[in-house]
């Protein structure tokens, strides 16, 4: 709130126009100075891993427990990864610092990983509906510093939001079936085509060689799902877009029982077809994500047996929602044309 004070010599207040003027200028400054920080540490974070060699991925759980004190030996839990760096992101509840505290506006939460330009932060940028808060993730600094530049004038400009309390957050990292610290990350010439998985050695297509490595922090869904709060707080929906270039199982398999809250999923999947001669058609990357096994995974042991399913040029893009009904909400802003998939969420809203 700012209040009228006196220049020295005068005896007249400031006037409205004058705190008005002020107070953009004071906005238009902290959005630089914030963006500027966020993306030199970004870069930072970079600099520090060049040239350096991360372990390559591995499927083995790392333990989250250690020996405790005293006589019992009792075990106590370590926070994971996420949980350690949620503050440095989100603005965390100090009544309950495992969770996120949203605006008391929030209704909906979209989380896009692999967000790239990402149609959804578009969205929000255009809509500005005050119950939906996005979160981004992406582990390529090329993709997440424009993003973070554009989340930081979001946050801060929104006319509605002078707190701390921000709908928009975006998070560097990957996400997969388990978490580790430092991973190597397969990148190409392109900074829209990088993975967690290795090309496959018949592999011809560019887009999915090896080019370069970047060390990233693997994440997984299911603690990220876990720092959102309940229903019993206002939050109605999470719908969720996976993009991790062939590890799109991979990062559902993390979601664990988690994902019982989620409203709908779209994924990428390499087809059906595993062997190939030919880089359209196949998998491209050691492990990548199949067609029939995400289905039968999605169903049988997440309940989540509805999917719409289309071709992508060898690929797929697949759709599931929740099989409970009740858990089943698309807020309006994911049916309206700025998304790519809204109709695929216009189809589904019809059905409910």
């Amino acid at each position: 709130m700012f209040l009228a004070r006196r220049m020295p010599n005068s005896s007249k207040p400031l006037s409205t126009e004058m705190l008005h003027r002020s107070s953009r200028s004071t906005k238009s400054t902290i959005v630089t100075v914030v963006t500027t920080v966020i993306c030199c540490l970004s870069l930072a974070s970079l600099s520090q891993f060049h040239g350096a060699r991360a372990p390559s991925f591995s499927w083995d759980q790392s333990m989250v427990s250690v020996g405790g004190g005293g006589a019992s030996g009792a075990v106590t839990p370590i926070p994971s990864l996420l949980q350690q760096m949620a503050p440095t992101v989100f603005t965390m509840n100090p009544n309950d610092a495992t969770k996120i505290l949203f605006p008391p506006t929030v209704e909906h939460i979209i989380i896009d990983i692999g967000a790239a330009d990402s149609d959804y932060l578009a969205a929000v940028e255009q809509r500005n509906d005050p119950t939906v808060a996005l979160i981004l993730v992406d582990p390529v600094p090329a993709s997440l510093v424009p993003l973070i530049e554009r989340v930081a004038k979001f946050n801060l400009l929104d006319p509605g939001n002078y707190t701390l309390l921000n709908r928009v957050f975006a998070l560097r990292g990957a996400m997969a079936e388990t978490e580790q610290s430092h991973v190597n990350f397969q990148m190409s010439d392109s900074n829209h085509c990088g993975s967690l998985l290795k090309a496959n050695e018949n592999n011809n297509f560019w887009c999915w060689d090896t080019a370069s490595e970047l060390v990233v922090t693997v994440f997984r869904l299911e603690h990220l799902l876990d720092m959102i709060p309940n229903s019993t707080v206002g939050i109605k929906s999470i719908n969720i877009k996976i993009d991790a270039e062939g590890a799109d199982l991979l990062v559902l398999k993390g979601g664990g029982k988690a994902l019982e809250r989620v409203s709908s999923v779209i994924i990428e999947c390499g087809g059906k077809n595993l062997e190939f001669d030919n880089a359209t058609e196949g998998a491209r990357r050691e492990g990548m994500c199949n067609d029939d096994e995400a289905i039968k995974y999605m169903c049988k042991d997440r309940n989540f047996c509805g999917h719409f399913i289309e071709d992508q040029g060898g690929l797929s893009n697949i759709f599931f929602w929740n099989g409970n009904s009740s858990s089943v909400v698309i807020p309006d802003i994911l049916t309206e044309g700025d998304v790519t998939f809204h109709q695929w969420y216009q189809d589904l809203t019809k059905q409910l």
